[in-house]
């Protein structure tokens, strides 16, 4: 048992020595994968589109309230 832990302990200095002389990664900042066109619509998007929709089958422009039912 005391051989583990002193393999242990040497595994850890070790790793903790190798983690500080090695060189740091790059930072480079990767370009961000491509958008894939799923169909999916922002909300903000799908708004915009109602707001464009019923500004252009309004007469003045206005947005009418919605019609009570019968």
């Amino acid at each position: 048992m005391r051989y583990l832990l002193v393999a242990l302990l040497l595994l850890n200095f070790g790793y903790f020595g190798w983690s500080l002389l090695a060189p740091p990664p790059e930072r480079s900042s990767p370009e961000p994968p491509p958008l894939r066109d799923s169909g999916l619509q922002l909300v903000n998007e799908a708004r915009a589109a109602e707001r464009e929709q019923a500004r252009t089958s309004s007469p003045n422009g206005l947005i009418s309230p919605p019609e009570a039912p019968n």
